[in-house]
């Protein structure tokens, strides 16, 4: 389903004022319009541009972790750069999505055992933000069910995702997430 033949190359550290002059227009219909396209240099481009136009820093998140999420090494830097810099100025419910989308890259990429104790701790502060939604703790607590069920460390993942289950008891995905668990149990 995505584009998986960049996996092998080695994220970049991505400056975004740089390589950013070729995008005309709207950077962010680019931007869309290019992932729709399937066409992650130049969606990598566009959000370069609408980061230089743009302080929706929720927005420009968003933006990286899809790129993150189509598997493109570039979005990674761009996203723990925005996550660095702007942690606390950020939506849970972004944090979450940034944090799952770091997750499933390097499972994918099979760095997940370099990358587990950053994930972690950036999943376990976004936690500590005051005002979380139910839905927006249970998404926390399932990227670290994830990254623990990634590290082989099955009884912790089953009490994170436990936790998911009592925060958002109609989500399906949390109650397969569990019996997978269960099964290695």
């Amino acid at each position: 389903e995505r584009k998986l033949d960049l996996i092998g190359t080695a994220p970049q550290i991505v400056n975004p004022s740089q390589d950013a002059t070729a995008i005309s227009g709207s950077p962010a219909h680019a931007f869309y319009g290019a992932l729709k396209q399937n066409d992650t240099q130049t969606a990598v481009k566009a959000l370069k541009r609408f980061m230089q136009i743009s302080s929706d820093l929720n927005l420009q998140l968003d933006m990286a972790s899809m790129l993150v999420e189509a598997y493109e090494p570039a979005g990674v830097p761009i996203v723990r750069n925005i996550l660095e810099k702007d942690f606390e100025n950020l939506d849970p419910s972004k944090l979450a999505i940034a944090s799952h989308g770091l997750y499933t890259y390097s499972v994918g990429a099979l760095t997940i055992d370099s990358e587990y104790t950053y994930l972690r701790d950036k999943a376990k502060k976004a936690l500590e933000k005051q005002n979380l939604t139910e839905n927006q703790q249970a998404a926390l607590y399932n990227v670290l069910a994830s990254l623990e069920y990634s590290m082989k460390n099955y009884l912790q993942a089953l009490k994170y995702q436990e936790k998911t289950i009592d925060l958002a008891v109609t989500e399906p995905a949390y109650y397969y997430n569990i019996a997978k668990i269960n099964q290695l149990l």
